[in-house]
């Protein structure tokens, strides 16, 4: 058992040290494992990975990887597949896909029209940036698409064109599909409310970070995650996301905890004794986390009590 996980860490080290962004790839894929997948991209943020937003121009359905720019040096980037929005079918997914092989989408309608998702598909797809290339807020999208699921609702029919006209050379001739009411441009979401759609829609986020708007990161008291251990021995505040938590029973039967909290620099580990766990067990449930204690550095190993 040990033998068949230390094959598979030396390898998994080595295509992470070496090929960092096709190693993402495997991640997003065929991702098993304790950490949330959000926390592994996080991780290879730092170390130089370039994740994209899906899309239904780009995306295929499983996450792969993207030339970008003419910087060759760069590398390529994470393209995050359309497997990865939460709650669009398969069926939807390979309907987009084979629709744009054909001719790319003009608009949310002619998508609608050609790829028939359900408006809680469509609406993931929005929200998780999928449309982003339309040109259009998602605000906007959002509106055009629920009007357009109200007046399919009122006026019920077939879905799609009974008849294909095409001319001799193959070419579509029937008039491309328009929107069913003409719908305003509406501003687009803030960062923080782009950033929440991502996350509830994909697990993700790439329009900017989630602790950006629940923590005052100019707050001179808070300490990035890979600065604790300069500050042995003294306290400290740290903000980060909850990425991980493990209780453990004391020899006296008390409960304690150990918690893991991820920032934009890194994961910092945290040590609850019982008094202090008692006193804060429904508070350290929070997806975010303000945690203040002292700094202790045993072995090289920092943690925060």
């Amino acid at each position: 058992h040990a033998a068949g996980y230390g094959a598979l860490g030396w390898r998994s080290a080595y295509y992470r040290a070496h090929f960092p962004a096709a190693w993402a790839v495997g991640v997003l894929n065929h991702h098993a494992g304790m950490y949330a997948t959000w926390v592994h991209v996080e991780d290879l943020r730092r170390a130089g990975v370039r994740f994209l937003p899906p899309s239904v121009d780009r995306s295929a359905w499983d996450t792969t990887l993207e030339a970008t720019g003419s910087d060759a040096g760069a590398g390529p980037a994470v393209r995050v597949g359309l497997g990865r929005v939460f709650g669009l079918t398969r069926a939807a997914g390979e309907r987009i896909v084979a629709g744009r092989a054909v001719r790319p989408f003009r608009d949310l309608a002619d998508l609608v029209e050609r790829a028939r998702p359900a408006l809680p598909e469509l609406e993931a797809l929005v929200l998780a940036g999928a449309l982003d290339g339309a040109g259009r807020t998602r605000p906007s999208l959002l509106l055009e698409a629920r009007v357009s699921a109200l007046r399919a609702e009122r006026s019920p029919g077939p879905r799609g064109r009974a008849l294909a006209l095409v001319g001799p050379d193959g070419a579509d001739l029937a008039p491309p599909p328009v929107a069913p009411v003409a719908t305003p441009d509406l501003p687009e979401f803030d960062t923080a409310e782009r950033v929440r759609g991502e996350w509830r829609t994909t697990g993700l986020w790439f329009s900017g970070h989630p602790l950006d708007d629940l923590a005052d990161t100019a707050d001179p008291g808070l300490v990035p995650a890979d600065r604790v251990g300069r500050h042995a021995g003294r306290r400290v505040a740290v903000a980060g996301l909850s990425c991980a938590r493990r209780r453990v029973e004391t020899r006296t039967g008390e409960s304690m905890l150990f918690l893991t909290l991820a920032d934009r620099a890194g994961l910092v580990e945290c040590v609850l004794p019982p008094a202090v766990y008692r006193a804060h067990a429904a508070a350290t449930r929070a997806t975010a986390l303000r945690v203040e204690g002292r700094v202790e550095v045993t072995l090289d190993a920092v943690t925060l009590h």
